[in-house]
């Protein structure tokens, strides 16, 4: 959201739009990351957990 509300790129001069437009693209893509990061780790926990659970089920 802060993206939208601070690098708005279409908005502005065509001077700032490339400096906006690398910012706004930089933001989006640590956003994605982070997103992948996260997502790797819950899937990664929970695929522990179905081990441990039917390791102990044996």
């Amino acid at each position: 959201m802060t993206s939208l509300f601070f690098h708005q790129f279409w908005a502005v001069d065509a001077a700032q739009r490339t400096g906006q437009t690398i910012n706004f693209l930089k933001n989006l893509s640590i956003i994605g990351g982070l997103w992948f990061v996260t997502r790797s780790t819950l899937e990664t926990r929970s695929l522990a957990r179905g081990i441990a659970c039917s390791a102990e089920a044996a």
